[in-house]
């Protein structure tokens, strides 16, 4: 009957100890993959951040153009000192746009790294806790087998009963 006993508490033991690597390998590979995927989100948004920066460029010369083109055709001048304040201001104007789009981009690029560091130290926290979760089922086992079969009682081979013994 102990002989029965200590297999069932092996074999649940082993397959508690499979159960909890298998889990723990697959929340590792989420984490995995949900890091990869912050990364690429990461460099997507620094590409749009660019791409923002690259219109606001384009928006400000196309906005200078046409304001020293209306100078032009109005009489003014297109260099007077004026216009060229004016032209001035929206070149200022466009290039604080440019790198207020590329200084956003930046930033939330950041975050999204930053979020995939934490996701990989959480897979790292994940594996170690997986080997520690393993080692107590290990040490519940050493555990449930002494008190079957050690000092402290339970089921020392001189308290079963005759019956007993001769199915060990």
């Amino acid at each position: 009957m102990a002989a029965i006993a200590t297999g069932f508490l092996v074999a649940s033991t082993v397959m508690k100890m499979k159960g909890q690597a298998d889990a723990s390998r697959a929340t590792q590979r989420q984490m995995v993959q949900r890091q990869a995927e912050l990364e690429a989100n990461a460099q997507t948004v620094k590409a749009v951040a660019q791409q923002k920066g690259f219109e606001e460029d384009r928006k400000t010369k196309i906005i200078a153009s046409r304001a020293q083109a209306f100078a032009a055709f109005s009489g003014a001048g297109a260099t007077d000192s004026t216009v060229s304040e004016v032209i001035s201001d929206i070149t200022g104007e466009g290039e604080y746009r440019r790198n207020v789009a590329l200084y956003n981009g930046q930033e939330d690029a950041r975050r999204l790294l930053l979020d995939a560091r934490s996701t990989q130290e959480a897979a790292d926290a994940e594996r170690k806790a997986s080997k520690t979760r393993q080692l107590t089922s290990l040490f519940d086992l050493g555990s449930s087998a002494y008190s079957m079969f050690g000092k402290s009682g339970g089921g020392s081979a001189s308290q079963l009963s005759a019956n007993d013994r001769l199915n060990i």
